[in-house]
């Protein structure tokens, strides 16, 4: 019986110039895999200014695999869990919001926020809001109904969709994320690279 694998279909629906080729299953330098690391506040443009949230792990807590990666926009699979930290803790952003630590204590077994979910992951210097240094934001594809800020993330690397862009308006950066989104999961929906889900 032959397989007929559709990832080069399905890629082909979402054609740019950019797109990088991304075989039916993970190629070395990928899967590349982290411990639990920490997820910590950003500067809350993904969720306020794009409605597309992102949760934001420290560089110096990933291995030197993933800090030495490309710039571009990469994904995976995240598996999310709380930690038992007691009090939330209140931290306040430069532009003056307030962020809540409340260590993923409403995360819910019940919404599925605590399986292990596809994610999108952005390395990179965000040249659109002129940054000059890189961070890592990962937008997990599920539809979480509360913030985690302080809860642990570890999450699996299995392929690399394009190089970072910059940007001249916020509508194009929002439809690229959103295309990077629909490669991700019809990838990520084959057996090849559901199978990497195990890892976490």
């Amino acid at each position: 019986m032959i397989h007929r694998n559709t990832n080069t279909d399905m890629a082909d629906s979402f054609k740019r110039d950019v797109n990088l080729p991304i075989p039916e299953e993970p190629r070395p330098p990928f899967p590349l895999v982290t411990n639990y690391c920490d997820i910590v506040s950003g500067f809350g443009r993904g969720s306020a200014e794009l409605g597309i949230p992102t949760a934001n792990v420290p560089i110096e807590q990933l291995p030197k695999s993933i800090n030495d990666l490309d710039l571009g926009v990469y994904f995976g699979f995240a598996h999310i869990k709380a930690i038992d930290h007691g009090e939330p803790l209140v931290e306040t952003r430069q532009d003056g919001r307030t962020v809540v630590y409340n260590y993923g204590q409403y995360l819910s077994e019940a919404n599925s926020d605590l399986d292990v979910l596809p994610m999108v992951l952005s390395v990179g210097k965000n040249p659109f809001y002129g940054n000059d240094f890189k961070t890592m934001e990962l937008h997990v594809l599920h539809d979480f109904k509360n913030d985690f800020y302080g809860a642990k993330v570890k999450f699996n690397i299995l392929g690399h969709i394009r190089p970072e862009l910059n940007y001249t308006t916020k509508e194009a950066l929002i439809n690229d994320i959103n295309i990077d989104i629909k490669i991700a999961q019809n990838f990520l929906s084959t057996p090849p690279y559901q199978s990497f889900k195990r890892q976490l």
